[in-house]
């Protein structure tokens, strides 16, 4: 199982490049086509079928870079509703803490997920980047440490990882899916249901 260990490290740590706030180095790599390509090749290795054309965008770098900007901001950062936060937490029961005044809330950050991703990172020395303070829990974090898990743990803890982090992604899509008329994340967020899907499927998460 190594080979499919290492080659699903890195779709996961490809695909979690994809929710970071796009930037130049970001946008040459797809105007390359090396996100298309690098993702081509290990879906095949996979045998995940999934139409991933989208992610390639023609043009000079500064034309996509500034088109990933005009899609990624109001799709996945606002500020203006309705848009799509990449965050565990915003699709989930705030808490299920006994009491709690927003146990059952949804919609809001640093909820019970986002605590089991802080007890996790410092359990292993890992800093949660400035960027991601107020949102241990987003995608992008969630895509790296799996990857991290796929090459040093157990095929039981990232089951479990998977299991318990990742069963929002549906709900996330669909909202993508009703939001956004961009190809692009569109197309990106199907490729990350299907392949998680496939990784349930290899672990036996039902």
């Amino acid at each position: 199982m190594k080979k499919i260990d290492n080659t699903s490290a890195e779709i996961y740590r490809t695909l979690s490049e994809i929710y970071k706030e796009p930037d130049m180095p970001f946008a040459e790599a797809v105007c390359r086509g090396d996100l298309y390509d690098v993702l081509n090749t290990y879906l095949k290795e996979l045998k995940i079928e999934a139409s991933i054309e989208d992610l390639k965008i023609a043009g000079e770098t500064n034309e996509v870079f500034e088109r990933l900007k005009s899609e990624y901001y109001p799709l996945f950062v606002g500020p203006v509703p309705p848009f799509a936060l990449p965050v565990e937490s915003v699709y989930k029961e705030w808490t299920a803490e006994e009491g709690a005044i927003l146990s059952k809330q949804k919609g809001l950050l640093m909820g019970d997920s986002a605590i089991d991703m802080i007890n996790i990172y410092k359990a292993e020395g890992i800093e949660v980047p400035p960027a991601f303070n107020a949102m241990p829990d987003h995608i992008t974090l969630l895509l790296e440490y799996t990857a991290h898990l796929c090459e040093s743990a157990s095929q039981d803890e990232q089951k479990k990882f998977i299991s318990d982090h990742f069963d929002w992604l549906p709900d996330f899509g669909k909202d993508v899916f009703s939001l956004s008329k961009s190809k692009f994340y569109r197309c990106a967020v199907d490729v990350t249901l299907k392949f998680i899907q496939n990784e349930r499927q290899i672990l036996e998460i039902y």
